[in-house]
């Protein structure tokens, strides 16, 4: 299927890239779980739009009903709210995630589908906000995939991306694209650790072939004439891979 310009005419005015967007994802969550292991991989979508504020965790007062007009006692309402200590600006920056799971491991996040928005790449600072999220989840080992279909801005995420990591030149676009799709697989590397040989007759016996060599060379530089202060030492540390 070609995918077309929804932040243009004519298919600004046909098809809405809200409406469009959501069909998108409903059509990668359907084929993932089609596609992927059964039993293994699950798909889900998650898309947040604007300004909408969630709880993911909500809390509940149950207040005593008010007494009546003939009993003892009353209910004192407080009339006016606190004044407030400072106002701060927040941004809500829109999520459109397709999110992969392993069911074997405890429903374990192991890779995001990125849809990218408008908003995403309106300001600095919803760009920001977009790139330390995929840098967070590559921190995690979670391996994100960015899709940018938006033609109506120019911001090319994947290079922001890039310059935050601090990666190399190569890995940014050649020139300016406004369109692109780029997949991030983390990969954990184990440090390796040294650690020297036991002496075996086979070290002793190169070790006294360096401490010849070494007596020889500084005989070969006494004989031309360089003075030397204190003494030179020649060792040669044989080391494994643990």
């Amino acid at each position: 299927m070609p995918l077309l310009d929804h932040f243009h005419e004519p298919a600004l005015s046909e098809a809405p890239w809200e409406s469009f967007t959501t069909m998108w994802v409903s059509s990668i969550v359907g084929a993932l779980n089609r596609q992927s292991p059964q039993g293994r991989f699950r798909a889900f979508a998650q898309i947040h739009l604007g300004p909408q504020v969630e709880a993911d965790i909500a809390e509940f007062e149950e207040l005593p009903p008010p007494s009546d007009c003939s009993g003892h006692g009353t209910v004192a309402l407080a009339t006016d709210a606190p004044p407030s200590l400072m106002s701060v600006a927040a941004l809500f920056p829109d999520d459109i995630e397709i999110r992969i799971q392993d069911m074997r491991a405890n429903c374990r996040l192991v890779a995001v589908i990125e849809l990218v928005s408008p908003g995403n790449k309106k300001e600095s600072a919803e760009r920001r906000l977009f790139v330390a999220k995929c840098a967070a989840y590559l921190q995690q080992g979670i391996g994100p995939v960015i899709v940018d279909a938006v033609t109506s801005r120019r911001a090319n995420l994947h290079d922001e991306l890039a310059d935050y990591l601090q990666m190399p030149a190569e890995t940014r676009f050649p020139e300016a694209t406004a369109i692109y799709a780029t997949a991030y697989r983390p990969t954990v590397r184990e440090k390796q650790k040294l650690r020297p040989l036991a002496r075996t007759a086979d070290a002793r016996r190169d070790a006294a072939d360096d401490r010849v060599a070494g007596q020889g060379l500084v005989a070969r530089i006494a004989r031309s004439g360089i003075k030397l202060s204190g003494s030179l030492r020649t060792q040669r540390v044989v080391m494994s891979v643990q």
